[in-house]
């Protein structure tokens, strides 16, 4: 009991109830730049879903490495983008990539134990979506391996939008579900 105790005001210093409501909403106006630095130009998309307990990543390209890189050095870099102190689920939904399932195999065994993942394939909504814990949601301008080679953004989508999406993407789940 007295463990547990120490735990909860631990994870309660470290992640605050208000600065997680400040986060989810606060609006962005984020670009991210041509770096040579790659996990510096990913910098932004890092802030937005630094505090996300849950992820729903729409990218049909998501697991396909740039071709200048490696899959090991991909996977590195989709894992030191996503949050790992705080997220506890993340939902892919991607097309099957023309490389194989490298990228994914080694995404799935370096991922910690402490965090749910589900994949599907699916390419029915073209656009990048980021949706954070199932509230805010983010158009990103490329999938993450294109990350600072050109110029994209990060905006945030309307709350009509998001429901739009969060509409949509349970449809596309539901189905992969039951079929």
């Amino acid at each position: 009991m007295r463990l547990r105790y120490k735990i909860s005001n631990l994870i309660n210093h470290i992640f605050r109830k208000d600065d997680y409501y400040k986060y989810l909403q606060n609006p962005v106006n984020n670009a991210m730049i041509p770096h040579e630095n790659k996990n510096e130009a990913r910098n932004p998309l890092k802030e937005e879903i630094m505090w996300a307990r849950t992820l729903l990543i729409n990218d049909p390209y998501f697991f396909s490495a740039p071709s200048d890189i490696s899959d090991i050095e991909y996977v590195d870099a989709i894992l030191e983008t996503l949050p790992l102190r705080t997220l506890t689920k993340i939902t892919i939904v991607h097309k099957k990539p023309k490389k194989g399932d490298f990228a994914i195999n080694l995404f799935e065994q370096a991922i910690p134990k402490n965090i749910e993942v589900n994949r599907v394939i699916d390419d029915s909504v073209h656009d990048r979506v980021w949706l954070i814990d199932e509230v805010k949601a983010f158009s990103v301008g490329t999938s993450i391996g294109g990350i600072g080679y050109r110029l994209s953004f990060i905006l945030p989508l309307p709350e009509e939008d998001v429901a739009e999406f969060k509409s949509w993407i349970k449809q596309v789940l539901d189905k992969h579900k039951n079929g």
